[in-house]
């Protein structure tokens, strides 16, 4: 018997069953299947188990090679009989047959291993695609769940969106209604002002004619008797008539008849009359060459005087612009606060002039600029202090309408009230306070200004026509003193009183 290993089922070339592949066998790892630690085992058991019977197979091919290259006659039985005797023969055969079984054996036990393999990678193979399939189909099913939800999502958004452009595409018509409206309103009203404006100057010459016919006629009545008028006042006096209390003597009287509508004409005509070109100014003449002076005869030493104090038109200037400042100032915060009282209410008073030094800190933050300048032309050091004139803006012109207005608001809750009292303080602040708070700080700051640049004697300069007393004239009287040193009243310089118009002057040496 001729073994035919090229045949033979169980080589692994002709089955295809390979030990290392089925060892090295790699699966796609999915979420949900056989572990692949136990897979891997159980291939790598069976790998072995194929590579031994391969490896006892191959030793009996190797065995019957050899058998086969023994160039022996093919015997029968019957002369291998013969030959060997008749024991040999039976031990021979039983050999071969015993070869022949175990081969068979090991070819069906090799083909049962390899068809287990194969079998176990095919399941596997198959519980991996069914469980790929099965996470394909889940992310299929999860991604259409995402794009409709996306889809919602949209929708929803554009809804929203189409819902705000029709918004806005609503409030803008609106707008433009309303512009075209205000844009007619303020057409209407520029005509209606043209008009009038039109009839107002045709009018002037009329309106005027008709003042002076009405004061003519008025002049050219007869006038009454003295003993008429002495019987009218004496019935306005029976009947306590105010206008007849302490009647001063009229003396002389102006015979032009002069009325409120006439002068405000005037003005009008005055306001639409074209601003007159300014006359050229006369080219000056050839000065006349100077006569020989005659020499001077020696004057008397002249006694001392006060030296003239800081420039007037410095003066003046620091006031103006003082008196701006701080009355823009002052319209802010009556702005503010009068928005604050319709806002919130009498809190609004507390917030805007409650804190003393908040409130003074805006009014010394304008003017500070100001005295700064009046200073620094005087030479003054830029360090130079302005207490003492920021104590008279507080004293005259702050404190009295912030005390003012925190009364009022713990008294009352009337707002409409606070606003008129806003108004009516302000107002008094504005045209009386702030003048004389800017005049007695513009003179404590000359003081300051003074005592900084002056280093030997002052003295204290009474207005003539101002509206200082005796205190004043003391101080004055006390004529010149080393500067810092206090005068009589105690005072360093000027103002001794919020009024005090008192100049600090440097004394001649």
């Amino acid at each position: 018997m001729v073994f035919d290993s090229h045949n033979d089922p169980s080589n692994s070339q002709a089955s295809g069953v390979d030990p290392a592949a089925i060892e090295q066998a790699n699966f796609e790892l999915v979420r949900r299947g056989f572990d692949p630690v136990a897979v891997q085992r159980e291939l790598q058991r069976a790998a072995n188990q194929v590579r031994r019977l391969l490896s006892e197979n191959e030793q009996l091919r190797n065995r019957l090679a050899q058998a086969e290259q023994i160039d022996v006659e093919k015997l029968e039985p019957g002369q291998v009989a013969e030959a060997l005797g008749l024991e040999a023969a039976q031990v021979l055969e039983a050999a071969h047959d015993a070869a022949s079984e175990r081969a068979e054996r090991a070819e069906r036990e090799a083909e049962a291993v390899t068809a287990d393999a194969i079998a176990q990678r095919e399941a596997t193979l198959d519980e991996a695609r069914r469980e790929a399939e099965e996470i394909a189909e889940d992310g299929r099913l999860r991604g259409r769940d995402m794009v409709n939800e996306a889809q919602v999502v949209r929708e929803r958004m554009l809804g929203d969106l189409a819902r705000k452009r029709q918004t806005g595409r609503a409030q803008v018509e609106q707008l433009r209604a309303g512009r075209d409206r205000l844009l007619e309103a303020l057409s209407i009203a520029q005509q209606s002002l043209d008009v009038a404006m039109k009839d107002l100057v045709e009018s002037v010459p009329e309106a005027r004619a008709a003042a002076e016919r009405a004061g003519m006629r008025i002049t050219n009545e007869v006038a009454p008797t003295v003993q008429h008028l002495e019987a009218e006042i004496e019935a306005a006096r029976l009947v306590g008539h105010p206008l007849v209390e302490d009647i001063a003597d009229p003396g002389s009287r102006d015979d032009t008849f002069v009325t409120g509508e006439m002068k405000a004409l005037t003005h009008v005509d005055a306001a639409l009359e074209p601003e007159p070109e300014p006359e050229p100014e006369p080219e000056p003449e050839p000065e006349p060459e100077p006569e020989p002076e005659p020499e001077p005869e020696p004057e008397p030493e002249p006694e001392p005087e006060p030296a003239p104090d800081l420039d007037a038109e410095a003066r003046e200037r620091a006031v103006s612009n003082a008196t701006r400042a701080l009355k823009k100032v002052l319209v802010d915060e009556q702005g503010s606060l009068l928005d604050g009282l319709r806002r919130t209410g009498v809190d609004a008073v507390a917030a805007v002039v409650g804190d003393e030094d908040d409130q003074a800190g805006r009014y010394e933050d304008a003017v500070l600029p100001v005295l700064q300048e009046l200073a620094a032309l005087h030479e003054a050091p830029e360090e130079l202090a302005f207490d003492a004139a920021f104590t008279q803006l507080r004293s005259i012109s702050l404190a009295p309408v912030r005390e003012r207005l925190l009364e009022m608001a713990e008294q009352s809750d009337d707002v409409d009230a606070l606003v008129d009292a806003v108004r009516g303080l302000y107002r008094e602040s504005r045209s009386r306070r702030i003048p004389e708070a800017v005049h007695a700080m513009v003179v404590a700051a000359e003081g300051a200004v003074v005592l900084a640049t002056v280093e030997g004697e002052v003295m204290w300069a009474v207005e003539s026509d101002g509206p200082c007393g005796a205190e004043c004239g003391d101080n004055s009287l006390a004529g010149a003193i080393a500067a810092g040193d206090p005068f009589p009243t105690g005072d360093l310089c000027p103002p001794a009183h919020p009024a005090c118009t008192c100049r600090l002057v440097a004394a001649a040496g």
